[in-house]
């Protein structure tokens, strides 16, 4: 399989003796590289199979150790080109994995519709407004759920009833959030973001209200650019590895519009929740009386921040 380096991944001098792979964020340093390992890590952004970048190696001078380190220190970083992952989605699409590869995506990113960007991985691709309720669970393996600022529960509860993954893709003030990835009854859903911001701030149940009908001012290019990464990855990982995706995790992705930096946050279940009480739950929770504040948070709206 033909694998490159990531064409939005810059390569910068860290110092005169330090070559770094990523931006605001080190992905990789290689310390005191020669010219030709300069160059042979240059040459990783056109696409290669192991034994042609041992060959490129080899004709910049490197012997075969060389390009064994080399290639160890950006392995993590190295990936197939889009065809080749459209191409691998849809063979794990076809073989089955006990749900319909077809993806719901509902409503917009701050006005960005991701869709085509989904469809680009090779699955079918449904589009639908926010308010929009798929027929479920038989025709729809997973819905990308897009919203400004907040979730309300009118789109996810369902979802959680019916057994359906989803992943929640909102606009917030400052960037956007990518996540959670929720296998309902497996990992933590919204109404635990919800219900655990509440306990943080007595304030967030007036203020989801309020940000439940507001829109988004457009994101700018590089924060759109950096969603629709995040969620093309997770939801092709999913394709590939189904519920075994390490993207369906207790984690959310956050990017901030200001540095573009993104920050991951381990999530959590709340106690007063009951969705670990849903079939397929590894541990079924207790029950416990629902609190007041439990039910104002229900009506007012969700977060998906962390």
């Amino acid at each position: 399989m033909d694998l490159r380096l990531p064409p939005g991944v810059p390569i910068v001098w860290r110092s005169p003796t330090e070559l770094q792979l990523g931006g605001t964020t080190a992905r990789a340093v290689i310390k005191s590289p020669s010219v030709s390992a300069e160059r042979f890590i240059e040459s990783l952004r056109s696409p290669g199979t192991l034994e042609q970048f041992h060959e490129r190696g080899a004709r910049l001078g490197l012997s075969s150790a060389e390009v064994r380190a080399l290639l160890d220190s950006v392995s993590t970083l190295l990936d197939a080109p889009p065809s080749q992952q459209r191409k691998r989605s849809a063979r794990t699409a076809r073989s089955g994995s006990g749900r319909p590869p077809v993806v719901l995506v509902r409503g917009t990113v701050a006005g960005d519709d991701i869709a085509e960007h989904i469809a680009a991985l090779g699955c079918a691709v449904r589009r639908a407004g926010e308010d929009y309720q798929p027929p479920l669970p038989a025709e729809i393996g997973l819905v990308v759920d897009c919203a400004d600022y907040v979730l309300p529960p009118r789109r996810y509860t369902p979802l959680m009833a019916a057994d359906v993954p989803h992943l929640a893709v909102i606009a917030e003030d400052d960037g956007a959030t990518v996540g959670p990835f929720v296998l309902p009854g497996r990992t933590p859903c919204v109404r635990c973001d919800d219900l655990n911001r509440l306990d943080a701030d007595r304030s967030w149940a007036a203020i989801a209200t309020q940000l439940a009908v507001t829109s988004r001012a457009p994101l700018s290019r590089l924060t759109k650019e950096l969603v629709r990464s995040l969620v093309s990855n997770s939801v092709s990982s999913w394709l590939t590895d189904g519920t075994a995706s390490a993207y369906c995790a207790s984690d959310t992705w956050t990017i901030d519009a200001l540095t573009c930096e993104i920050r991951r946050t381990r999530r959590s279940f709340h106690d007063e929740c009951g969705c670990r009480a849903l079939p397929g739950s590894e541990k079924r929770a207790a029950r416990r009386p629902a609190a007041r504040r439990t039910a104002r948070a229900s009506d007012a709206g969700a977060s998906v921040r962390a």
